[in-house]
């Protein structure tokens, strides 16, 4: 059984991707690259206009 992550855990980014359609990390459109923070902080992406959109 896995342990539950919790606020503040930090992301297993392939253990994440299961939950992403395509199972794989999400790729910026125009190139940039997207950042994973701690669980409950929203991802970013190194263009400061993107964003992951929930």
């Amino acid at each position: 059984m896995a342990e539950r992550k919790t606020d503040g855990d930090a992301v297993e980014i392939e253990a994440a991707c299961q939950y992403i359609k395509g199972a794989t990390v999400p790729t910026c459109p125009k190139g940039g690259t997207y950042e994973f923070h701690p669980i409950g902080s929203t991802p970013t992406c190194t263009i400061p206009e993107h964003a992951l959109q929930w």
